[in-house]
């Protein structure tokens, strides 16, 4: 089955609160390192300065970008300059609290780029017995509704975008020097620059051990100030295309399921293939069909 321009979610049905969700038209956004992946956001800090020897001219006009007010003292020698990095040694700290102040204010909601992989069905799926949605990929970005969990007040953030998760066998390396050059100069490009690099590193890098997920995710930077709390995420009722249902689904789970959807959204049956180790669909019914009873459930659905 090709579902062309497409993402998808597993979800457990047999837990009310995704059902809820889904009629609502609302996926759960977290902070990146809500995760269960113990290395998510991780990052390694390198403080590299120019060569006070091999890159003198350019380790000088650095720190008179940094101090331009003391720069004659500061850089008027290899001597001056190696007190100047030695005296401003506290930006490895500095890049951690710059780092995490920055990234708190993403949320992330996580999709994948396939359905039929057997550990998702069996990681995110309770073993088949749950569900996956189907997402247009260019209209789940055009909600505007944000709030927090339980709360009925909007917040603002910018639009959503959708990108691929990159795996790496290495930790992503920041540069304190960079991020304190943009931090002490203020430079809109340079904070650009260090805000693309952070989103890149933190948000959309993980080991390599995970690159079976095929991860895409929903990102977006909230305008309020609202701590690591999780984001409820209002899609557009257009951008869900349909469900794929596991083959070890219970009668209540697709009943449940159907009547969280709009009538003429499709239900796809996932079914194990005898001869391979692979998921393929056996089945498609409107959810009008499996609510008002049309389809024998134990008859066709198994």
């Amino acid at each position: 089955m090709n579902f062309a321009n497409s993402i998808f979610k597993f979800i457990d049905i047999e837990d009310q609160y995704n059902l809820n969700n889904l009629k609502n038209n609302e996926v759960l956004c977290k902070f990146f390192n809500s995760f269960n992946d113990p290395y998510e956001g991780h990052f390694g800090i390198e403080t590299k300065w120019p060569s006070a020897y091999k890159d003198f001219k350019k380790l000088k006009d650095l720190i008179t970008r940094l101090d331009p007010e003391n720069a004659a003292v500061n850089a008027a020698s290899v001597s001056s300059m190696k007190a100047y990095i030695k005296l401003n040694a506290h930006m490895t700290e500095l890049a951690h609290s710059i780092t995490y102040k920055t990234t708190e204010t993403y949320r992330v909601c996580s999709f994948t780029r396939r359905w039929n992989h057997i550990l998702m069905w069996s990681h995110y799926s309770k073993g088949g017995s749950g569900a996956v949605l189907i997402f247009d990929k260019d209209l789940i970005v055009d909600g505007d509704d944000f709030h927090e969990i339980d709360s009925t007040i909007d917040l603002t953030a910018s639009k959503p975008v959708l990108d691929w998760v990159k795996y790496k066998h290495d930790v992503p390396i920041i540069n304190s020097v960079d991020m304190f050059e943009a931090y002490v100069t203020k430079s809109d490009a340079l904070i650009e620059k260090m805000n693309m690099e952070l989103f890149n590193k933190c948000i959309l890098t993980k080991s390599s051990i995970w690159r079976y997920e095929q991860e895409t995710r929903l990102v977006f930077k909230l305008h309020d100030s609202i701590g690591q709390n999780p984001v409820m995420y209002k899609y557009p009722n257009s951008a869900i295309k349909g469900v794929i249902v596991g083959n070890r689904c219970s009668d209540e789970g697709y009943i449940g399921l159907a009547e969280s959807l709009d009538d003429d959204v499709n239900i796809y049956l996932a079914e194990q293939q005898k001869s391979r180790y692979k998921y393929s669909i056996s089945g498609i019914y409107a959810a009008r069909d499996i609510k008002s009873g049309k389809v024998s459930i134990k008859k066709e659905l198994r």
